[in-house]
Formats: structure tokens, sequence, C-alpha cells
């Protein structure tokens, strides 16, 4: 294996490492420290005067709880002036945790990183139905939120939330969102399964929930990603022309035992082989394969169609080459239904949903 661990293409504005401190698909390690620290170290030496943003993200695997490592790492990170000093206006910390996961010793720790840092809460995934939130406030979604809330509000903390619209939850994930939306007001970051064959009924029937929701949502001054029509999207990303994503192309993952990935999905979801695997924490990154990534990170691999399509489409398309792959065997392959059913969404919500601008508008007249 050829490695270096020195950059070995054009520096992008803004790289990323993601440390995977726990689990994967089968795996229940916990990262240690000094795995954690070579990953650091690594990605730290990547990084030029060019570069005007460096972030770190963490993943937690549910009930694997590694966050004393993390603690360990943000205070390493910001030995560095590249993080102790950085002043930008977005978060440079991101740690995806599961709400069941959040004490109060965890929220002590995010108030002292405040602005610097994005929290992910990963609120629930693919069965969870209504009767659960609405009968039972004791639930793990609910009971946390009072202090999220408290926590974003006083102490100017970015928090998200994360979910997966899939054909077995979409006749309930809009309720499930009007109950997150009402106890915590928090931006919700949705992404479709496109591994579903998705139907004119499936259409007709989140359309009109989102509707309702987008309506609600609006006239609290926040959206979420399914309907956010107007939100900013580039022809061309900052992680360059003509790759999908910056996996690989301006950061990197590692997981726990030391492996480096182009990012975590390559790790987390179940791959019969290691063809992302791009290195390891102690040998430095394979430029080989790095230039496989490059090659396969790329949408001129992808159809005339894909390669032509809206941005605010495009981007709802969930465009990973490893995804891609896991389900379909190919690295840019985009179901024809999945196609149609964005594109279909897409314009339907744009005929119906009231824009923030348009309800705030609404709200200031009256």
């Amino acid at each position: 294996m050829d490695c270096e661990n020195s950059v070995i293409d054009n520096m992008k504005p803004f790289w990323d490492l993601t440390l995977v401190v726990s689990g994967g698909i089968g795996d229940n390690r916990l990262m240690d420290w000094d795995t954690a620290k070579k990953a650091v170290d690594l990605f730290v030496n990547q990084l030029t005067e060019e570069v005007i943003k460096p972030s770190i993200n963490f993943i937690m695997k549910k009930n694997m709880d590694n966050f004393a490592l993390i603690k360990k790492v943000i205070e390493y990170a910001e030995s560095f002036d590249r993080f102790k000093n950085y002043s930008g206006s977005s978060p440079i910390y991101s740690i995806s945790i599961h709400q069941s996961d959040i004490d109060k010793n965890k929220i002590e720790y995010f108030k002292t990183l405040g602005l610097k840092l994005h929290i992910s809460v990963q609120t629930y995934g693919y069965d969870i139905g209504t009767d659960i939130l609405y009968n039972n406030r004791n639930n793990p979604i609910y009971s946390g939120f009072r202090h999220l809330v408290a926590l974003s509000v006083q102490y100017d903390t970015k928090i998200s939330l994360t979910s997966i619209i899939k054909k077995r939850n979409v006749e309930y994930f809009a309720k499930v969102l009007f109950f997150l939306y009402e106890n915590s007001g928090f931006y919700n970051y949705s992404i479709f399964d496109h591994n579903d064959y998705w139907e004119n009924e499936d259409i007709e029937y989140l359309t009109q929930d989102i509707i309702k929701l987008q309506k609600h949502t609006a006239k609290r001054s926040c959206n979420f990603s399914v309907t956010n029509i107007k939100h900013t999207c580039f022809e061309t990303n900052p992680y360059g022309i003509d790759s999908c994503c910056g996996a690989g192309i301006s950061g990197f993952a590692a997981a726990p035992n030391g492996n480096i990935y182009p990012c975590h999905k390559c790790y987390t979801i179940d791959s019969d082989d290691d063809m992302f695997l791009m290195g390891d924490v102690n040998r430095g990154i394979d430029i080989a394969k790095r230039g496989f990534i490059h090659e396969i990170n790329n949408y001129q691999k992808f159809p005339e169609k894909c390669r032509k399509c809206m941005p605010e489409i495009k981007t709802r398309c969930y465009v990973c080459f490893a995804v891609n792959h896991y389900i379909y065997g190919d690295f840019s392959t985009i179901p024809e239904e999945f196609c149609t059913f964005q594109k279909k969404l897409y314009h339907t919500l744009k005929e119906n949903i009231p824009t923030i601008n348009k309800v705030n508008m609404g709200n200031n007249s009256s």
C-alpha cells in the first residue's frame, strides 16, 4: 500500500474529520484514545492555508457511550490554533447522538462549547408509531427535549434532528414531526430511503401531511429539508465541480479500529469487502485508493438526466456512492421510480406549500 500523510490534491475550503467513536454494523467496538489522537494528527496534517473551516464530527452508536473520548478529542483539537481561534459563524464540532443517550452531564458539557457545537439528535428510525409519542410522555424522545430547547436558546447551540423517510413509516412520518416540532422547534434533516418503490398514493399521502406540517413550521420561522424548496443550492459544491459530496475529497472518517474510509457510511453500511478502505491512522492514506474514491464520487458518472437535474431535487436524491453500491451494486444508480417520485413531490409541494418569508410577511402585515 503506497501511503502518505499529507494532502495529494488541491485543497478545498472545508475539511471534515469524522470519528466513529463507537459501533457500526455488527461492530460493538469503542475507539480508544491512541487511535483518535492519531486520526486527529493525520487530519490536521492535511490542513493548508486554503482551508477556512476544519471540522470534526463524532458518531456515537445508541447505547454505546464513548462520550469521555469525545471530550478528550475536543480538548486536544483546541490545542491547535486552527480550532482554538476559530471565529466563524457555523459550528466546527458536530456530535451525532441518540436522544436516549443525552443526560445532565453531557448537557453541561454542551453548554461550554456553545456556538462551536452542532448537536445532531437521532430521534427515531423506521418503526416508532404515534401511540408511543402521544400516550407515553416518558418516552426517550420527549423526556430530554425541554433540556435541549433550553440549551439551544440560552447557549446558542445549534441542534437539529435526523430522520429517515421510508415507505413503511410514510403514514405517520409527518405526525411524528408535528410532535417533535411542538416540543422543540428544531430543524429536521430528513433523508429519503431510495431502496423503496414509491407510488402515486405515497406521494399524495406524504404531500398532504407535509403541506400541513410546513404551515405549522413556517409560522414558527423554522423549516425542514423535505419541503425547503427555497433553500440555497449550489450547481457546483465546495468539494469540487464534479464531486457528489466531500467523502474522500475533502475529508475522511476513522473507524474504531483505526481504518480510514471516505465517510462513516462507507464503514457503517453492511459491506462484504473493504473496497472503500483508504488506509489507517498508523500508515496514512493509500494514494491509489483515494484516487479510486475521487473517480467514483463523481456526478459525471451519473446519467445525463441526473447531471442536469434541478439542484433542489438533486440534493434530496441522497446521492451516495456507498449506499448506491450496497443497494444496487452500482456507484451511480438512481432507480427510475425514485427519480419520478422526487420530481413529482417537488413540483407538487412547490405549488402548495407556503414559504417562510411569505408567512412571516403575512404575519407582519396583519
